[in-house]
């Protein structure tokens, strides 16, 4: 899977758990397991996500959320659920 495919899965993912009624920060490991990819690879997509601004993480990598700007990243790549 290519960077740009997992980027959009991670952030679907995310976008998914900002619909609950209290969103928590998604583990790193339970993203990892839903990618097939180990849990390294994920903390190093995720801290790449964190500097481009599309989501926060813990210094670790080991909790993520999406931010603002990741659901307008996701908008205007068309790939939004959001209504």
């Amino acid at each position: 899977m290519k960077f740009f495919e997992i980027k959009n899965t991670i952030l679907h993912l995310l976008q998914e758990n900002l619909q609950n009624d209290q969103p928590q920060p998604v583990n790193a490991a339970s993203l990892a397991e839903k990618l097939q990819l180990s849990l390294k690879e994920m903390r190093q997509i995720i801290k790449v996500m964190n500097k481009d601004g599309v989501v926060e993480s813990d210094q670790d990598g080991d909790r993520v959320v999406m931010t603002r700007q990741g659901q307008v990243y996701l908008a205007e790549m068309g790939l939004s659920h959001a209504a």
